[in-house]
């Protein structure tokens, strides 16, 4: 996949110099060496832009690693190969390329797609546009001279020497992690071969949520002919997407002065008054989009927390939608008794879709950062924080 340039008698030098002695080469030397920490979509785009913006003249010769246990994941919810798991974002609003925002819907196109900008498009095409944006990174690497090494690897060991990040015993100037969250439990969806649960009467799945919408939509498709429980403790599942339009910015004046409740208390209202003049919710959330993280850091930690314990799972289901047609039929397999919602507690053995864990500290990666002191978990566990 990826063609290393360079000597080979130099990496052999470096295998067996001292840190010290790699430190004053890493010193004196005119090459950059950057290493991209996980190769799924994030990764996959940090790529692409790496060698995208990288001066055609520059004087520092750049040389990027990318770690991945495996060649082209494309991240989970990429990598799943049934045409019936759709995006939850339309397609305009998909694109790798940040200042073209058409740049997915016109692939599409040229591909002989019949997709509009408003289609919830297949994961797997989506996939098939993410292994493109790499083919074309690598080849505006190889125009601009920039050695590419891809490590089929996971992260052993990473500390910092000198301002350099020491991973696996190379040194590297600069690091970019895009590992992404940590799924809840190896017992999740994405990990099992759910083939094995066909002939069952029952399956059970906790969670009944996005990722449980796909495993349902999986077993339907593989011809499931038994009953599927949904477990979970509210039995909120995903609202379903609209045709509502962002409204005019800015939806929140002034909240650059207000605390996260007060932030909060005017979000509502500005909910309940489209509902009351016959308008849509869903035009607030999408309004409030550009502003989510600007606003988060308007929260106190006191403020945070309280999100986290009692709006979370209400937010997520307004703010994570579904595509119609997928709602549409999970509704009808509720409605046929196929598919049913229970509050009780998953004794039997199940299957996980309970989705991405919060915390940092779950994260192998992010534990090796936090052992090396590298970074801490924040006042919540939910972010990082970094000595910079």
């Amino acid at each position: 996949m990826f063609v290393t340039t360079g000597s080979s008698t130099i990496t052999k030098l470096f295998g067996i110099m001292s840190i010290r002695a790699k430190i004053a080469v890493l010193n004196n030397s005119k090459r950059k060496k950057v290493a991209i920490i996980g190769f799924g979509a994030s990764g996959i785009m940090t790529f692409h832009n790496l060698v995208r913006f990288h001066a055609n003249n520059s004087k520092s010769l750049l040389e990027i690693y990318i770690f991945d246990k495996s060649p082209i994941n494309k991240g989970i919810a990429y990598s799943t190969k049934n045409v019936n798991h759709l995006l939850n974002v339309r397609a305009k609003g998909m694109s790798a390329v940040e200042e073209d925002s058409l740049h997915f819907v016109n692939w599409l196109k040229v591909n002989g797609y019949q997709y509009s900008n408003e289609d919830f498009v297949p994961r797997v095409i989506y996939g098939l546009y993410l292994e493109d944006i790499i083919s074309q990174a690598q080849k505006i690497a190889k125009e601009k001279n920039i050695t590419v090494v891809f490590k089929q690897k996971n992260i052993e060991t990473i500390s910092i020497k000198n301002s350099y990040f020491l991973i696996n015993e190379h040194l590297y100037h600069y690091c970019v992690s895009c590992v992404g969250a940590e799924m809840k439990s190896d017992n999740n969806f994405w990990n099992q071969k759910i083939e094995r649960y066909l002939g069952d009467k029952e399956i059970h799945l906790q969670g009944c949520g996005l990722t449980a919408f796909d495993a349902v939509v999986s077993l339907a498709n593989m011809g499931y002919s038994g009953t599927i429980y949904l477990h979970s403790r509210t039995n909120h599942m995903p609202q379903v997407h609209s045709n509502a339009k962002p409204l005019p910015k800015p939806i929140i004046s002034n909240y650059e002065n207000f605390s996260g409740r007060q932030i909060i208390h005017e979000f509502i209202k500005l909910c309940k008054k489209a509902f009351t003049n016959g308008e849509d919710w869903r035009s607030v959330f999408d309004s409030i989009r550009p502003i989510t993280p600007q606003i988060w850091q308007k929260f106190s930690v006191k403020e945070k927390q309280s999100f986290v314990r009692h709006c979370l799972r209400y937010w997520n289901i307004h703010r994570h939608r579904c595509p119609k047609q997928q709602y549409e039929f999970i509704q009808d397999l509720i409605n046929s008794k196929k598919v049913i919602l229970t509050k009780e507690h998953c004794k039997q053995n199940f299957i996980d879709c309970t989705g991405f864990s919060l915390s940092v500290s779950n994260n192998r990666f992010y534990s090796a950062l936090i052992s090396s002191n590298i970074i801490k978990p924040d006042d919540i566990s939910a972010g990082a924080l970094t000595n910079n």
